[in-house]
């Protein structure tokens, strides 16, 4: 009877594992002055540059929003982006069920990556990728 109970703890403890592994990555992040925003890959990691090594150069315009390609140009872009996952992450929404066609919506409102592939590919569109390579939004779109 110890074995069921020896097995459910093995799963307890990978799924914490598996948890504590996404979350070391932004906490880990070693502080660099030769960090540009092109050095990111997600909002989330920019911000943790920003706020955890007091990266300020990265906020050109002095709003709080750090890397506004990648973390978009307005509060709520900003606000969405910053918690957003890297393409391929396990995120809150799930890119078939979770997005919509309506409204139309460019690259500075989306979320994620995930949302401008949906966009691009289930939607249609096209203006989301402007070089015709099948990346949309090439900024937040690594």
């Amino acid at each position: 009877m110890t074995i069921p109970k020896a097995r459910s703890s093995v799963r307890i403890v990978l799924a914490l594992a598996a948890t504590m592994a996404q979350a070391v990555p932004a906490a880990a992040q070693k502080c660099s002055a030769n960090h540009t925003c092109r050095d990111f890959s997600t909002c989330a990691d920019a911000l943790a540059d920003f706020r955890l090594c007091r990266r300020t150069d990265l906020d050109r315009d002095g709003d709080g929003i750090p890397c506004e390609t990648l973390c978009g140009g307005d509060a709520a872009a900003f606000g969405l982006r910053q918690a957003a996952p890297a393409p391929g992450g396990f995120g809150l929404i799930d890119a078939g069920g979770g997005f919509s066609c309506r409204p139309r919506k460019t690259c500075g409102q989306m979320a994620s990556c995930d949302e401008a592939r949906y966009h691009l590919e289930s939607c249609g569109n096209r203006r989301l990728d402007r070089d015709r390579d099948g990346t949309p939004c090439e900024g937040l779109c690594r």
